[in-house]
C-alpha cells in the first residue's frame, strides 16, 4: 500500500483519519488507544515507532545541526526501521523503498562531492556482489531458494550509505544474530522446524537483522574505524 494514497485510516472501520488523529505520540494519548469512530483497540507499535522516530532524529540534530547530513541520516534511519518491521512481519522488502533509498543516497553523495558519490556508488555495487554470492554459494548448497533478491538489492542500498567495510561488519552481525534467534525459536520454544501450514521451511527475516546491524554500524562507525586501526598498527 502507498504511503501517499489513500489517505491514512482506521484498519478496522476503514474511516479516514483527520489531521489531529495523526499527530505522533499525542493522537494516540488522547484517544486512550482506540479509534475515536468505532472504539477499535490502536497497536502500540505505533507511538513506539513515533517516539525511536522522534529520538533519532534529536540524536542527529544534537550531533550535526541542521545539514544535509542530518537530513541523510535521517532518511537512512527511516527506511531502515520501516525494512525491519514490514520484512519481520511480512518477509518482504519492497523495490520501491529501496529504489527510493537509492536516489536519496545518490543525490546526497552527490551534494557533497563527485569523489563521494564515485566511492558510494562502488560500496553499494561491491555490497550489493557479495550478498549475491552468499545468495547464489546459499541456493547451491542447499538446493533450493536460501535468499531472496530484495536482501541483494538492500545491500546495494546499505553499501551507498555506510561503506563497504562497516557493510561486511553488519553482515556477520547480521548472521550471527539471525543464528541466535534461530537457536531460540528451535531449541527454547520449541517451534517447529517446518511451517506446518504451508509446509515449508521456517523462513527468517534477514533483511530486519541486517538493518538493525547496519544502523548500528552507521552510528559506531568511528569507534569502528579506531578500533581498526588499533587491530592494524599496535606493537
Amino acid at each position: 500500500m502507498s504511503v501517499v494514497t489513500p489517505r491514512s485510516f482506521c484498519p478496522n472501520c476503514k474511516t479516514t483519519l483527520r489531521w489531529y488523529e495523526l499527530a505522533p505520540i499525542l493522537s494516540y494519548l488522547f484517544l486512550w488507544g482506540k479509534c475515536r469512530s468505532c472504539g477499535a483497540r490502536i497497536s502500540v507499535r505505533y507511538p513506539i515507532i513515533e517516539l525511536i522516530c522522534g529520538g533519532a532524529f534529536v540524536f542527529f540534530f544534537a550531533a550535526e545541526g541542521l545539514t544535509i547530513s542530518f537530513v541523510a541520516h535521517s532518511i537512512f534511519f527511516v527506511m531502515l526501521l520501516t525494512i525491519f518491521f514490514i520484512d519481520w512481519e511480512k518477509l518482504i522488502i519492497p523495490d520501491s523503498i529501496i529504489m527510493l533509498g537509492l536516489c536519496f543516497g545518490i543525490v546526497f553523495s552527490l551534494l557533497d562531492s563527485i569523489h563521494t558519490l564515485f566511492i558510494s556508488v562502488i560500496s553499494a555495487v561491491i555490497a550489493a556482489t557479495v550478498m549475491l554470492v552468499i545468495r547464489w554459494m546459499g541456493n547451491s548448497v542447499f538446493k533450493k531458494e536460501t535468499m531472496g533478491m530484495g536482501d541483494v538489492k538492500l545491500s546495494a542500498f546499505i553499501g551507498l550509505f555506510v561503506g563497504v567495510e562497516n557493510f561486511l561488519l553488519a553482515v556477520w552481525a547480521a548472521a550471527v544474530i539471525g543464528c541466535a534467534y534461530w537457536l531460540v525459536r528451535h531449541l527454547l520454544l520449541g517451534s517447529p522446524i517446518e511451517d506446518s501450514t504451508h509446509g515449508r521451511d521456517m523462513k527468517l527475516p534477514f533483511g530486519s537483522f541486517l538493518s538493525l546491524t547496519s544502523f548500528a554500524a552507521f552510528i559506531m562507525s568511528n569507534q569502528i574505524d579506531e578500533f581498526i586501526r588499533w587491530l592494524t598498527f599496535r606493537q
